[in-house]
């Protein structure tokens, strides 16, 4: 079961992720099965003629979904036949699709076009007939409790089903939530008995007309829990039975004669004496030996052993692999388990053959899994999934030019295998660039890299950390004078390490991670960064309102009046009339600035990194609430009266919130519920101040395969806190406004802002649909994804090596799918060399798991924007974007956007690109990623990788928050 299921899996690397799972199920009453019966006999008296009938059924199906293209083009399928215990056949069958395919079926209507799960209308009823009989679930839940479906109070098939107008992607981790329409809005009922779309099981209504049987058909979104389940589902093996065995009058051993047999019914009796194929698939699996130098198998025959001894070794499909590489040069890109899709394994002559004509073997390879605990040969499996073109198990193991002693070696210099000696290298090539504080590194890897030996890793490198401060106070003469004696550097260093770790965890010190803490006797260390007081913080504050003040417009300044005024009675503007100036932030930042210089205490937080690091000491609304992951209806933060949130949350005079928009509406009522309880009062929020700030016409909360209900519920404006609040509207279009000063603007510059305006607004009409509107023929364009990667970096010849000119420029994209293109298609026009870097996935109980789950299948995982991709393809220069919160304060803040200074195998060296954290350095390690969604199918799926993605193109979630100064292409 296992090899067959591994087997599904490789052509699903190979060839994508599934789309169609079709269950079929033998009906006795067939006219073929029924017309050959003699008088009085049934269906179950000739199991024989149930088996051949269906399986002629099973052909004909198979040739209409394949030749008359049912679902679209099929480029791969898996049938697996199975028998009911009462003794009637059935099939699971998956089918692959073309990328074509695939792309119509993402459209609901499409969906709704090849699979229904609704009763069919009076006007047919004969296909009602058939869907009434075959494809209704059985009554279950309050209707028939003790239903066989029937788990603990809930159908395990989940039935009922809810109503829903229209098709949609569910939060289920494999199917689709197809559409069923309540009688009131246009669904068919059935009173005798009562049945409506709640029962009705998904099917193909051209395939169910045809065959007259139950025939679920469902479509299958790309998440390995379908791959995991339905691979399982359709390779779970034989039934079984336990029998007991009695012998007359003897006394009964009950344990001995219990036996657990292998069942088979009359009708798998008869279909496998007809040999008929149990399992079909095409494309054909080619499974490749793996074993190390001189460990192959060996032959015996009884007898001749010492002839056998003599004889040379015959070829295994590994050391002709090898072979096949020296004699064809041409394929030594192919790496070992894509070798079967170009040549064919001879078993006579123990060869691998190429085919010149032309057409190729066109088979998948599947390398046999192999188990952690074999050591040498499971790297070495993990280097054939990775190394192309080997010619020997020396080339093998021949990383850049270094002859590695062991395969472990070259994993770990492929980047395949993760462990503490990574850091070191980390550590040293850091010391080596002088890019950042050796210690802001360090801090790093402790709090996000999951180091085994913390301790010895500071011990080992203390005089590389002793150095690097040193030399950072070479122009400093108080802190080289204090530096002098190493006992004093190594607190000094400490202090530093601490002091960057609390930046990420509040509550973390050195002996969390079993280091000595700094010696707090010392004198403070004098730097240029020294902590400062109260009162040079009121100084900057003041600083900055002075600034700031004067350049509130009329509407920012009516708005400033209100807030303030709401937190200090008896509170007038003095402020002068004048000119425009920024937005919303820009107001809130001068309600901070203003409010800290009169002594009050002002928290401000954001839903995304990215719009929190405009804010004067902003953090994302999670971290700083403790908002749960995932959030729900009923839950609340995870803080206590007595905890140092808590306490901070007590003293606070106002807290400002930014992107509310895109905030869940269970994120606001999770924050409401726990501070109403931290403040013992029943008042919205617990009667704190809150300025809740963002624009209705972006982003809305991610509902994942929400439907268009689903999200608008979602949203703030659903929950009834809304109507607790006052609002306060920034009307005037700062960017609109400059173009009407502009003397030199045109006519279509001046147009496009109120088009967007009118769009965000609602103000719009659709045509076909009413979400499909069209754009301006001055922006709009007929495009491949190369002539707009041409169009909106026009001129990267000669700009490539400019971060400003680059970054001013995006395409925008509404999905994950079109972005790995536009960055490829980007990056081949910068010029330089690419350099490449493998993580080394993994998953929990790696000895177990690494047999269900191959190392190639966990390199195709991704998780949205949420995981680097398992190859990074990078070279300097390239924009990328960090997928992870390492340190707010310095602007590393998920989302955040950098240039690529330079690389080593083990780190990159960036610097922030935008905003105000603009020129801001890191040195970035690999470290463990994980998917961040608690319903992601494989359990303690880690992928040790750098936590970056190339972002000459974003999804326009992700470009919330984010400013770009030049072209903008949307795609």
């Amino acid at each position: 079961m296992r090899q067959q299921m591994h087997d599904i899996i490789a052509i699903s690397n190979q060839i994508g992720h599934l789309d169609i799972f079709l269950t079929m199920t033998c009906n006795p009453s067939w006219p073929e099965v029924t017309r050959p019966l003699l008088p009085n006999q049934t269906p179950q008296d000739r199991l024989d003629l149930c088996a051949r009938v269906f399986r002629l059924k099973m052909k004909d199906l198979m040739s209409l979904v394949i030749n008359e293209e049912v679902f679209g083009t099929v480029v791969a399928h898996v049938r697996v036949i199975e028998f009911q215990k009462r003794g009637l056949p059935h099939a699971h069958v998956v089918f692959f699709l073309d990328e074509v395919s695939k792309n119509d079926l993402r459209t609901p209507e499409n969906v709704d076009r090849i699979i229904s799960a609704e009763i069919p209308s009076a006007q047919d009823l004969e296909l009602q007939e058939v869907v009434l009989k075959h494809m209704i679930h059985n009554p279950c839940g309050e209707r028939n409790p003790t239903a066989v479906c029937m788990g603990e109070q809930y159908c395990r098939k989940v039935f009922p089903k809810s109503f829903k107008h229209d098709t949609s992607q569910s939060d289920s981790e494999y199917y689709i939530t197809y559409r069923r329409r309540s009688p009131s809005a246009g669904g068919v009922s059935i009173e005798r008995p009562s049945f409506d779309n709640y029962w009705v099981v998904p099917h193909s209504p051209l395939l169910l007309r045809s065959f007259a049987c139950h025939l679920n058909v469902e479509l299958c979104v790309s998440r390995v829990g379908g791959i995991k389940y339905l691979f399982k589902y359709v390779c779970k093996g034989q039934d079984r039975v336990t029998m007991e065995i009695t012998a007359g009058n003897e006394c009964h051993d009950e344990i001995s004669n219990f036996q657990d047999a292998r069942y088979v019914s009359a009708s798998e009796a008869a279909w496998r004496l007809f040999s008929f194929d149990i399992v079909d698939r095409n494309p054909p699996v080619v499974r490749l030996t793996v074993h190390l130098p001189n460990h192959h198998t060996v032959y015996l025959e009884e007898g001749r052993e010492q002839e056998a001894a003599l004889r040379p070794a015959s070829g295994t499909k590994l050391t002709e692999w090898f072979k096949a590489n020296e004699k064809y040069p041409s394929a030594r890109h192919l790496r070992y388990h894509k070798f079967p899709r170009y040549f064919t394994w001879k078993t006579r002559t123990k060869s691998w053959t190429y085919d010149f004509s032309g057409t190729g073997a066109n088979a998948v390879g599947r390398i046999y899994t192999v188990s952690p605990r074999e050591g040498e040969r499971y790297f070495l499996r993990l280097l054939l999934t990775q190394v192309p073109g080997a010619t020997s198990f020396e080339n093998l193991r021949n990383i850049d030019g270094e002859q590695c002693t062991s395969f472990r070696q070259a994993c770990l210099r492929l980047g395949l295998l993760a462990d503490d000696a990574e850091w070191k290298h980390a550590i040293r090539d850091s010391f080596r660039s002088s890019f950042v504080p050796l210690s802001h590194l360090f801090a790093t890897i402790l709090a996000h890299c999951q180091p085994s030996d913390p301790l010895s890793l500071w011990n080992n490198h203390l005089d590389m950390f002793l150095t690097d401060i040193r030399n950072r106070a070479r122009r400093q003469p108080i802190r080289r004078q204090q530096l002098r004696d190493d006992h004093h550097a190594t607190s000094y260093v400490l202090g530093e390490v601490q002091e960057a770790l609390q930046t990420v965890r509040s509550d973390w010190t050195l002996a969390n991670f079993g280091l000595p803490l700094p010696d707090d006797s010392l004198p403070a260390l004098e730097q240029q960064n020294e902590i400062e007081t109260p009162e040079a913080r009121a100084q900057q504050w003041e600083g900055r309102l002075q600034t700031s003040l004067p350049l509130l417009n009329t509407n920012q300044r009516h708005a400033f009046d209100e807030i303030v005024g709401s937190l200090l009675p008896g509170w007038s503007s003095l402020l002068p009339r004048c000119s425009w100036r920024n937005r919303q932030t820009f107001v809130l930042r001068a309600i901070q600035n203003f409010l800290r210089t009169r002594r009050k205490q002002v928290i401000a937080v954001a839903t995304s990194a990215v719009a929190a690091v405009l804010l004067d000491g902003g953090r994302t609304a999670h971290s700083v609430f403790k908002i749960p992951i995932p959030v729900s209806a009923e839950s609340t933060c995870s803080f206590s009266a007595n905890s140092d949130t808590g306490r901070t949350l007590q003293q606070v005079d106002l807290i400002i919130w930014d992107e509310i928009v895109m905030c869940h509406r269970h994120c606001i009522e999770t924050v409401d519920r726990s501070l109403r309880d931290l403040m013992q009062t029943y008042r919205p929020f617990g009667g704190k101040f809150l300025v809740l700030a963002g624009d209705f016409r972006q982003i809305l909360p991610a509902v994942p395969g929400g439907s268009r209900g689903q999200i608008v519920s979602a949203w703030v404006k659903a929950s009834p806190l809304y109507r607790e609040c006052r609002f306060l509207r920034l009307t005037e279009n700062m960017r609109l406004a400059a173009l009407r000063a502009d003397p030199a603007a045109d006519v279509e510059a001046l147009n496009f802002p109120e088009f967007l305006l009118s769009v965000g607004e609602g103000r719009l009409q659709g045509e076909q649909r009413p979400e499909w509107i069209s754009l301006p023929q001055s922006v709009a364009f007929e495009h491949t994804i190369r002539n707009l990667c041409l169009k909106v970096f026009q001129g990267i010849r000669d700009n490539h090596a400019d971060p400003a000119w680059l970054t001013k420029r995006v395409i925008l994209t509404t999905k994950n799918r079109p972005l790995e293109e536009v960055n490829e298609v980007i990056g081949n026009m910068i010029l330089g060399s690419y350099r490449t870097y493998l993580s080394a996935d993994k998953v929990e109980n790696e000895d177990t798991n690494a047999l269900i789950y191959p190392t190639e299948m966990l390199n195709t995982l991704t998780a949205g924007s949420a995981l680097p991709d398992h190859k990074l393809k990078l070279k300097k220069g390239f924009i990328v974007m960090l997928l992870r919160n390492l340190d707010p304060a310095t602007g590393h803040v998920n989302g955040a956007r950098y240039v690529i200074e330079n690389m080593t195998n083990n780190l990159l060296f960036l610097h922030v690109t935008t905003g105000s954290h603009q020129g801001n350095r890191l040195c970035l390690p690999r470290m463990p990623c994980g998917p961040g969604d608690d319903n992601f199918p494989i359990p303690g799926f880690t992928r040790p990788q750098f936590p970056i993605r190339t972002c000459f193109a974003l999804t326009t979630n992700k470009a919330q928050g984010q400013s770009f100064g030049g072209r903008i292409g949307l795609d």
